[in-house]
Formats: structure tokens, sequence, C-alpha cells
């Protein structure tokens, strides 16, 4: 068997040509419900602290209710194009709800973390004509923004409410609530109402057909959203599972919203087009207490082999006793979304015994580009190799961003994606403007990250070019903290950057540089900050004013700069907490990324490298230690 443990293998396995694949994704899950059809498909429990109360569908029951809902949407005059914005917490509805809407129109997940204006503006660019929310919920308000949402979203037609006490046994109610002419329904008592064994009219989604609208990018300006076809779907799952390796149907443990492609993606569509069982953990996943105080028990309860986390995740469960837990289900997990560092990679799996796969991905990738071979070499830094027909490289490109040439072995260049798993744009002509790359005839999405590929197509992340802030695996745009913060009458500008953080990986920071004979305070500031940044996970933790930025040859702001003076400030504060030594220095070196030089000078009988490194270990920044 080909292990895809080199690049020669997935070579090998890709001249042999792409699998046939079912022409969208209702076709894929029905094909795997016929060929499991009594299998378990879906768990699912309400809280952590209850994880053996769990709900529990067969392949045959949950293609049932997809077909039911596919038919309920259309009888309610959905169109072939027309979207299904999905505003709810993980549970059973939002499986039902994403392959439905996708077998009839379009469907939209939203991040219910986001403002309501900004909601508004994704439902609006979805042309979305339903929302599928949650009832009245008094930890989790989402119907109160629904109710608003009616007054700002006039495409929409029908809001479906899914009470979570159905899967407690509870009877919903049928009650029908209008507000601006926009009908409020029960979702599971109008579910059960509809045709279960077939749909009621033809599926006639294709590969090209678009599958789902993910909003990518910051809450400023019209929303971005990433086109998936139902193709870039269907190739990324199946390939995700080759590479896997799984020979038997396993269990996938999903603790990530199902408003993220790693959660969808990583722990929806791989289990459930694949045949495997998904555990889904709880409406607010990892976030719910319960969960990691039992992780490991529920791990050995429902026999999980796979799970995807977050680095913030893995230091959280470091700290939960395996216990007597049989976790010998357990083969592996995905980390992604958020660079992972040396030591928490270690530590991890010297505690646990876990492999920690390292992957690298992007929405408009579909979610998985790359990630480190299950049975072949796993090399430090590296984010693996490219998964079979998922094609990127490194190459070199001009200020207006065309493509010079392909980057030589180890040189840094930005890094480009093409390939069957790639979406064909976003959803508005605007956003595709200096999105793609022209390289011989054939667009390459330009992934804005710099990296480079060793001699054995290993690829290492870099850095990144589109300034990025990642906070426990959540994307920041800097745009949505500078722009509100630009418009105070007293600031001449604002530049936000990341701010190492051993626990979330990074943290939003800003600098301010002031108008002339102007003057304001950071905590005047912090409170305009606190109003008027829309995403409450960007207001910034750290607030700086200076007396002017630094700023490139041409005038524009020059963020590493501002980026080196967090790094010292974060790892001076915690080198001096190191008993023995007496004196250190940090410089850095930016030859080919940034890496940090730490020079001490202790005594030769103090173990400077292990103090040092447990200390800084698990900040997401390079550092080599040189004793002076």
């Amino acid at each position: 068997m080909n292990q895809l443990s080199t690049l020669s293998e997935i070579k090998e396995y890709e001249d042999s040509g792409m699998m046939t694949l079912p022409p969208n994704t209702y076709e894929a899950l029905r094909i795997a419900a016929k060929n499991n059809s009594d299998r378990v498909a879906l768990h699912f429990f309400l809280d952590g602290s209850a994880y053996q109360n769990a709900i529990t569908f067969s392949y045959k029951e949950l293609l049932g209710k997809v077909n039911a809902f596919a038919n309920m949407i259309y009888h309610l005059g959905l169109d072939n194009e027309a979207g299904v914005s999905v505003l709810l917490p993980n549970c059973p509805a939002y499986v039902i709800t994403l392959f439905g809407a996708q077998a009839r129109g379009v469907v939209n997940p939203l991040n219910p973390m986001l403002e309501l204006n900004h909601l508004a503006d994704i439902i609006n660019a979805a042309q979305s004509k339903i929302i599928v929310t949650l009832a009245s919920n008094t930890t989790m308000p989402y119907l109160e923004k629904a109710r608003a949402l009616v007054k700002l979203t006039p495409s929409v037609e029908y809001i479906l409410t899914v009470d979570l006490g159905y899967y407690l046994g509870e009877k919903t109610s049928s009650e029908i609530e209008v507000i601006n002419g926009v009908h409020f329904l029960d979702f599971h008592h109008h579910l059960d109402q509809h045709n279960m064994d077939s749909l009621d009219f033809k599926c006639t989604k294709k590969y090209d057909s678009i599958a789902s609208y993910f909003h990518t990018g910051g809450t400023t300006g019209s929303p971005k959203l990433a086109q998936h076809s139902h193709q870039n779907e269907l190739v990324n799952a199946f390939m995700v599972d080759k590479c896997l390796q799984n020979q038997s149907p396993k269990t996938f443990l999903c603790g990530l919203p199902w408003f993220h492609v790693n959660g969808v993606v990583v722990t929806g569509l791989v289990p459930l087009l694949n045949g495997h069982t998904l555990l889904l953990a709880t409406p607010i996943g990892y976030r719910n207490e319960g969960l990691m105080e039992n992780f490991w028990k529920i791990a050995a309860h429902y026999k999980v082999s796979f799970f995807s986390a977050v680095p913030t995740i893995l230091s959280k469960l470091l700290n939960v006793p395996i216990g007597g837990a049989d976790i010998s289900s357990l083969e592996n997990l995905l980390c992604g979304a958020a660079p992972l560092s040396e030591k928490l990679l270690t530590d991890f799996q010297k505690a646990t015994g876990l492999q920690i796969i390292e992957g690298y991905g992007f929405t408009e990738g579909t979610c998985v580009s790359t990630f480190n071979p299950l049975k072949g070499n796993k090399k430090n830094g590296s984010v693996g190799l490219a998964l079979p027909f998922h094609q990127m490289k490194a190459v070199i490109i001009d200020d207006n961003g065309d493509y010079l040439r392909d980057a030589e072995i180890n040189e840094q260049g930005i890094l480009v994606a093409h390939g069957p798993n790639v979406i064909s744009g976003y959803k508005s002509e605007i956003h595709n403007k200096n999105a793609f790359v022209a390289i011989a005839d054939k667009r390459w999405y330009n992934t804005g990250d710099l990296g480079r590929q060793d001699a054995d197509g290993y690829f290492y992340i870099v850095g990144r070019k589109k300034e990025l802030i990642i906070r426990g695996g959540h994307n920041i745009d800097p745009k949505v903290i500078e722009e509100p913060l630009s418009k105070h009458p007293f600031v001449a500008a604002a530049a936000a950057i990341a701010r190492p953080d051993a626990y979330a990986g990074e943290l939003p920071v800003v600098y301010i540089e002031l108008k002339p004979n102007t003057s304001a305070t950071v905590e005047e500031l912090m409170l305009f900050a606190e109003t008027h940044i829309l995403e409450k996970v960007a207001v910034p933790k750290k607030m700086y004013i200076i007396p002017q930025m630094p700023l490139t040859a041409v005038g524009k702001i020059y963020k590493p700069e501002l980026e080196n003076c967090q790094i010292k400030e974060v790892f001076e504060t915690a080198l001096l907490k190191i008993p023995g030594i007496d004196s250190f220095a940090i410089s850095f070196d930016m030859t080919n990324g940034r890496i940090v030089k730490i020079f001490v000078i202790c005594s030769d009988n103090v173990d400077y490298q292990n103090l040092i490194n447990k200390e800084l270990g698990y900040y997401p920044v390079k550092y080599l230690i040189i004793k002076s």
C-alpha cells in the first residue's frame, strides 16, 4: 500500500489519477449511508459532565433527517442559488442543515460572536432566504440576534428555530411568530412533516456548483465570502481521510465550532463522507468545562481515535490527568490554525503518547493543504507535504503581486496554491483583485504567507505577509483594529500587531501616533477602542502611544520593528524570572524569517538551556540561546 509518506509516493498516487468522486456532498453522504446504513454516524451530548447521555443517529437516520430538511426548504421556495445562513452552536441540527442546504441551496455558516451589523452584511452578501438559529436560550441568546436581524436582512423570509431541549426528549413548540413579514418556524416540528425517504426534487448540484459561503477576513468593508464548490469540499475531505490512512471505521471527536472550516471539514465532512462516526461534543465544544475536565474519559468511553485542536486546547489538556482512562483507541490529532511551539508539541506527545500531526491550511483552500505524513519523516518546524492533488509552491513576486519565478529549494517566497481544493474566487469580485497570481495560464491563490520548500518537498512557514494576528486559532485582521482607531480625531496613525503569548499564541496590541498639538491618554483611547472595534476578541490587550511610527524607505509603517519590541518586552520579562542568569541580551536575525538570539551570561553549573526553554518554550517564536 502507498503510505503517502514521501513526495515521490504522493506523486505516484497522483499519477494513478483522481478517484471517481460523487457530483456533490449530498450524493456522497447518500452513498456513505447506503454502505453503512446501521452504523452510528453521529453521537451528541449537551454537557461533558454527563457525556454518557448522548443522542445517537445511524447513517440511515441521519440521511433521513437531511432529506426532510432539504425537502422542507424546497417547499419553502428556496431555489438552487439562495443561501441558508446558520447561526447555531454545534448540534445535530447543524449537521442536518449543512448537508440539506447544500443539496438545495448554499450553506452560509455564521460566527455568532460577530456583531449584529456585520452578521447582517454577511447574510445580505450570501442573499440568504432562510436563517437557522437557536430557540430562546438564556446562555446563548441567538434568537434575540435573529429577531434584530430581520430588520436588516431584506432577503430573509424564514427563520427556523432549534430548541436544544429536543435532544433531552422535550416537546418543542410549533407556534409561529411573524416579525417584519419574516416567519419564525420550529425546526424539529416542521422537519417531521416532510418526506425522509428521498428528495422531493432532483438534486442538480455538480462539481463546480457552490456548496458553501465561508466568511473570512476582517469585519470592515464588504464581507469576504470564500465560495467552496462541491468539488473543493469533496476532494479535501477524501484526501484528508486518505492521508490519515483509515483502514476501518473510526470515531472523530469534534470540539471546534462548525462556523470554522476546521470544524466542518476535518471533524465533519471527513468522518461522515467516509463512513466513520462523528462525536459532536457539546454545543460549545472545547469551551465546555465538563468536556475538558472529562476529556480522556470521554475519549475512552466513545473509543475516539482522532480529534482536531488548536494549541490553546492542547495546553489545557496537558493539565488534565489521564488517570485510569483507557485511551488506547486514540491514534493521532491534527493541530493547526495557529503556530505550535516545539516545547508544547514535545510535552504533549510525551504526556499522552499521541502523535500530533502539524498541518497548514486556509479557508480558500477549503481547509487542509499540507500535513506531516503519518508513517514518514516528521521534520521539526515543518508543516509537512502537500496533500495529493493539492498543488502548492513558493514563488517570487514583484511589488504589484505579479509572478517573477519559482523560488529555489529552501529559498523564502510567497506560498501559492492551485488545484481542485482551491476556490475559484470570492463571491464579491472586489475581493478577487490581487488574490490570485497568474502562472503559466493558471490562477494560483496567493496565501500571503511567506514560506519555503526543502529538497524533500516539506514546507515551512516563515512569516505572514498578510499580517494576521492569530489569537487562539481566531484570525484577526489588523484593519479591524486600525481603521476604527484612525477615526479618532487625535490619532494620526495606528498599527496593530501580534504580541507573543504562551497560552493564546498571539494577542492583539496596537501602537498609536498622535496628531501634532493633540494629547490623549492610553485609558481614553482604550475606551474608544472598546466602543468602536466590532470584533470583541480584536480589542487590543495593550496600547502604546509613541512619538513616531517606524517607516520603510517608501514611507510605510515598518511593523517588524514594532513586533521585535513586543517580543523583546515579553522575553525580557520572562528571562528576569530565571534564577542563576547573571545577565542577558536580545537581538534579532531577520535574514530568513525571524530568529531571536538570546545571549546569556551565567555560571557553568546553571542549566540555562532547560530553564530558558521552560519559560519561553510555549511562545510561538523561534529563538537561539547563546552562552557568552
